[in-house]
């Protein structure tokens, strides 16, 4: 080898050790960059998980609420089915009695709910079928007081009640 091959060889050797120490380098930098990128990929990923999480558990309570509501609004329509029948049989109930049985039940309600000088009010049926019958046994069922239930014979406007009761209350 002569002076001009060593000079070459040496420079191949120098260039070899720079390219080998810039390969290093970067090898470094890109694991490092890897890392950091993955480390924030990580940061990123538990965000999501959580704000997901947190989504899933907002939308389960609102879905819980709603069918806590749900629930209540079919407990409530029950309810007000049952009432309604209620009311719908009474209201058959007092229409088929016999009106001797209808006077006395009506009689006793005003006997016992008055405290004297009360006004008996009738809708125009009862009024016309039984008022006079039903003042009468009222006030015979107040012991002591004579004529204290007494019957108004005058215009009366309807108050908001069942219709196919037969009984409303009249002001």
């Amino acid at each position: 080898m002569n002076g001009l091959e060593k000079i070459v060889a040496r420079m191949e050797a120098d260039t070899r050790a720079e390219c080998d120490a810039l390969t290093a380098s970067a090898a470094e930098n890109a694991a490092a960059i890897l890392r950091d990128c993955r480390a924030q990929a990580d940061a990123v990923a538990r965000d999501s998980r959580q704000r997901a999480e947190a989504q899933a558990a907002e939308h389960l309570e609102h879905l819980n609420g709603s069918s806590q509501l749900a629930c209540r609004q079919k407990v409530l329509a029950a309810k007000q089915q049952l009432i309604d029948e209620a009311f719908a049989g009474a209201a058959q109930r007092l229409s088929s009695l016999p009106q001797a049985e209808y006077i006395d039940l009506l009689a006793a309600l005003a006997a016992e709910n008055g405290s004297g000088d009360e006004e008996l009010l009738l809708s125009a049926k009862d009024r016309e079928a039984v008022g006079p019958a039903v003042v009468k046994a009222a006030n015979a069922r107040k012991a002591g007081v004579a004529d204290c239930i007494s019957f108004r014979d005058g215009d009366a406007t309807k108050m908001d009640l069942p219709a196919q009761s037969g009984v409303a209350a009249w002001s």
